[in-house]
């Protein structure tokens, strides 16, 4: 379930990340990191991306943060946790 709808987002980029993400969807479900593939498929975007992964035990890691959103956090925080 989306806060906002696709259509609020004032962004252009943000707005064509969601569309991406709703396309990945699946009954209803938040896609799966194997659904995802934004350096192939959005690669122009995929420099402002940040992806979290959870694991088994409920904890939850970056897996990707794009070049865009390292320069913004000031640091590279790729493969660790964020709890």
């Amino acid at each position: 379930m989306l806060l906002i709808s696709v259509s609020e987002i004032q962004s252009p980029r943000l707005t064509e990340i969601a569309a991406y993400l709703e396309s990945k969807r699946h009954d209803g479900q938040i896609p799966r990191r194997t659904d995802l593939d934004p350096v192939l498929e959005i690669p122009r975007l995929a420099s402002y991306l940040v992806l979290i992964e959870r694991s088994p035990d409920g904890r939850y890691r970056i897996r990707l943060e794009g070049s865009v959103a390292i320069d913004i956090m000031g640091q590279d925080m790729t493969g660790k946790w964020v709890d």
